[in-house]
């Protein structure tokens, strides 16, 4: 209480109220301004300039006050636009309101006093139980055991590094919990409190208990629909302190890296024990109401129904999204993924375009609009179809169109989607960057990814074959899925090239591993070309056989070669690597910019 009024009477006496002083310094700049049009006065002109420092000041304040009511975190700074972020506040309080609910009974009320009841009323029935007993009972085999060294390694005393990681992890200024502090406050201070912050955090982990207070949470409401009506139509997320926060994600960190340890492949049922164990602990049960039962359309409709009474769950043809993707069970056509341009759609309301510069157009684009599709790029094809209307929404966007107002676009999308460096804004283009992405995956497989999923695609479409070999083709019956990695794995193709250890893997005159092309193409009449000849073939004891190399290939190319390195001890086996950057490793970047032809023509494979 004293922190609250201590910051209330600053608030009063110091800060002030934003748009009152706004309008005072306002009216003495102007009447300043009036005042030196008749007479030059130095002592005006001093106090004009402190002035307008200070109306700089209020302007930022302003700034950043409508840019946390309003919630958009793509603005980074640098376009101080307070009419957007007062338009986006108004749009995101109206979408919010709450102007009415039922409660249990079907009656509709509007006050303020109904509605918390009704709101306190359905938690309290939510979240009580009736268990008259302690049914805890030990599970040993849930989960494996860890190892004493890793458990003394998780218990050691957190360090102010882990704190300050976990601190700045969280954004600036995502909304405060009870105590009304966000991140941004401890991060900008961090040098003033970071030992407290830490002394508080390791006690914590010392004592085990959370020191009271920092767990207050609020909770607030989240509309799963448009209008909602029915407490049920809400998803309650907690606010929590930011130091409480800060807890939290040492935790995880700490947790992170055993989790390929304690969750085994073969997981589903141990999860299944763990829902029942957790249910039988807890009071709490499974809404089977809420649960939704697919069966493939090869079932019987007499055993689909059985099934269906059995489990207590309805059945359905749709089984919706899951965390924001469309489960699918059927063939991919253009309106699969309609939801991803209804989104892109609603962020780029026509009223944001009237109120940002182009500048500012432009980073809403890059920042948010491109966000949206890039998790459903990871694993899935986009159509193109899609990708274009998408293309077209960003490019009208960007120049200014609305239905009512169409503009003329000074510039061709060819060259807007061009980097920087070649006159471009470096926006880029959906089905280019779905590709890119998908790339992502094919080099993941490649490169023997431990997950579960790369086992299964292995065991499944693999055996026996490459994905990145010049003649695979995906099955005629595949998954959607690895239809959609597989044509990723097109672009990784052509990107590939082997860097020479020992040289016994790379075939001298077929595998790409000097020039954009096969040697074999530039071989000498009188050579004698042997096709499965190595390149440590072409290796004496001193290193490259440069009589033999002139034996059958051109001059120049002699030069080129003899200056790649020869085998030497601990060289390792040949390996191929990402050639379009300098490491080797593949990136999305370097896959998106070679399509481009930024970095040099690629090397087919």
């Amino acid at each position: 209480m004293g922190l609250s009024s201590a910051l209330s009477k600053w608030n009063r006496e110091i800060f002030g109220h934003l748009f009152q002083k706004k309008k005072r310094i306002l009216a003495r700049i102007g009447g300043i301004q009036k005042a030196c049009d008749r007479y030059e006065n130095p002592f005006l002109i001093k106090l004009e300039a402190e002035l307008i420092h200070d109306y700089e000041s209020i302007l930022n304040q302003e700034n950043l006050f409508w840019k946390q009511k309003s919630r958009d975190k793509w603005l980074q700074g640098g376009d101080r636009n307070t009419k957007f972020f007062h338009l986006t506040t108004l749009v995101r309080r109206r979408k919010n309101k709450i102007e009415g609910l039922f409660d249990s009974n079907g009656n509709w009320f509007t006050d303020s006093a109904s509605m918390k009841n009704i709101a306190v009323d359905f938690f309290t029935n939510l979240f009580s139980s009736p268990i008259a007993e302690d049914t805890r009972f030990i599970i040993p085999w849930l989960f494996p055991e860890i190892d004493q060294d890793v458990l003394n390694n998780i218990c050691k005393p957190v360090s102010l590094l882990e704190v300050k990681d976990s601190l700045f992890a969280i954004g600036g200024l995502k909304a405060p919990g009870f105590d009304g502090f966000p991140a941004i406050f401890f991060q900008y201070h961090w040098q003033l409190y970071s030992c407290e912050i830490s002394n508080v955090v390791n006690d914590a982990f010392r004592s085990g208990v959370i020191p009271p207070g920092l767990n207050h949470t609020i909770i607030s409401l989240i509309p799963k629909v448009n209008g909602p009506q029915h407490m049920t139509n809400f998803r309650p997320i907690s606010l929590c302190t930011t130091i409480y926060k800060v807890i939290s994600k040492v935790i995880v960190a700490q947790i992170r890296p055993l989790m390929q340890h304690l969750l085994s492949p073969n997981q589903a049922y141990t999860l299944k024990s763990c829902l029942d164990a957790f249910c039988s602990l807890s009071g709490q049960t499974v809404s089977y109401e809420k649960s939704l039962i697919f069966c493939s359309p090869n079932t019987c409709k007499r055993l689909a129904y059985e099934i269906s009474r059995t489990c207590g769950s309805p059945l359905t043809t749709d089984l919706g999204k899951y965390l924001g993707m469309p489960l699918i069970h059927s063939r991919v056509n253009k309106h699969t993924y309609d939801s991803l341009f209804d989104k892109v759609q609603s962020r780029l309301s026509s009223w944001k375009s009237k109120v940002l510069s182009m500048a500012g157009r432009l980073t809403l684009l890059q920042s948010v609009t491109y966000s949206i599709p890039i998790y459903a790029m990871q694993t899935a094809k986009l159509p193109v179809s899609l990708c274009d209307r998408i293309d077209k929404l960003n490019r009208d966007f960007l120049w200014g169109d609305s239905n009512e107002n169409k503009k003329v676009h000074l510039v061709g999308w060819e060259t807007v989607c061009q980097p920087k460096k070649l006159g471009g804004l470096g926006i880029k283009k959906t089905a280019d960057m779905n590709q890119a992405m998908l790339a992502k995956a094919s080099w993941r497989l490649f490169q023997h990814d431990s997950g579960l999923w790369a086992s299964i695609y292995s065991e499944k479409y693999l055996k026996n074959c490459c994905i990145t070999g010049d003649n695979y083709l995906p099955p005629p019956d595949c998954s959607s899925t690895w239809r959609s990695i597989s044509y990723g794995a097109v672009m990784l193709r052509k990107n590939l090239k082997w860097r020479v250890g020992d040289g016994k893997k790379i075939k001298f005159w077929y595998d790409y591993w000097l020039l954009p092309t096969a040697l074999i193409n530039f071989a000498l009449p009188s050579a004698t070309i042997n096709d499965n000849a190595t390149i440590c073939e072409f290796w004496d004891e001193t290193g490259w056989d440069a009589l033999l190399l002139a034996s059958v290939v051109p001059s120049d190319l002699v030069s080129l070669i003899i200056n790649v390195p020869t085998g030497f001890d601990g060289c390792g086996n040949d390996v191929l690597i990402w050639n379009a950057t300098s490491n080797g490793c593949f990136s999305v970047k370097s896959a998106y910019d070679s399509m481009l032809d930024i970095n040099g023509p690629c090397n087919p494979h």
